[in-house]
């Protein structure tokens, strides 16, 4: 039978193992999303520097294209984050002529 102080041990053990792992995991994410951004960053596709709505539309149509054929969770990810930016950019040129 487990003592009353062996289960709080054995519970402290779980939860500080599981808070390793969680810990272990997020900063994997973080280092996938980095690596996915650093890709993405590598295609040249700047969506700020965008003048014109046609730019905008350029953008935005290349990145439509990736999310296609893109497989790898990180890149998906961050092209669609970058697809909601490429968006407002395209409509906030839009509003302003």
């Amino acid at each position: 039978m487990v003592t009353e102080q062996e289960a709080r041990d054995m519970k402290t053990a779980i939860e500080s193992f599981m808070n390793k792992d969680l810990e272990t995991i997020k900063n994997q994410t973080d280092a996938n999303k980095a690596i996915a951004l650093t890709w993405f960053n590598g295609l040249r596709i700047d969506i700020q520097t965008a003048t014109t709505r046609e730019q905008a539309l350029v953008n935005y149509n290349a990145i439509e294209l990736l999310l296609k054929t893109e497989t790898e969770q990180f890149r998906l990810v961050i092209l669609i984050e970058k697809k909601e930016e490429a968006n407002e950019k395209y409509r906030e040129l839009k509003r302003i002529g």
